[in-house]
């Protein structure tokens, strides 16, 4: 089941989860946020705590923003921890939608890690 964004009536993820979607325009630092809604077994996601949003509705990709800290995965393995904002800036239309995480369901890493087995 893939995202869809909301043009259209409510995303089936999103119903699924029961959880709502949140535009990169509307993220808050310290929202913890999933930036793929449905990943696959082999596509990479990162989970991590918004660290910093500023939005231009002037330009063409209006929302910048960055990770605090967070993990990237492939499917359930954890592939690389960043506990700051390393390699976690994202430049996206306003529109872009992430899945909300419940405050507290993702706590940072205590150091920087990357998993041995990935190349």
């Amino acid at each position: 089941m893939l995202h869809q964004p909301h043009v259209n009536g409510p995303c089936a993820a999103c119903v699924a989860t029961g959880l709502p979607a949140v535009a990169a325009r509307d993220l808050k630092v310290g929202m913890l946020i999933q930036d793929a809604f449905t990943p696959g077994p082999y596509s990479e996601y990162s989970v991590g705590e918004i660290g910093a949003v500023e939005v231009d509705e002037s330009e063409y990709l209006p929302v910048q923003w960055s990770f605090r800290w967070h993990r990237v995965y492939r499917g359930t393995e954890l592939i690389y921890a960043y506990p700051d904002s390393s390699f976690s800036t994202h430049v996206v239309m306003g529109d872009h939608e992430y899945l909300p995480l419940d405050p507290g369901s993702a706590e940072p890493p205590t150091e920087k890690y990357k998993n041995p087995t990935y190349p």
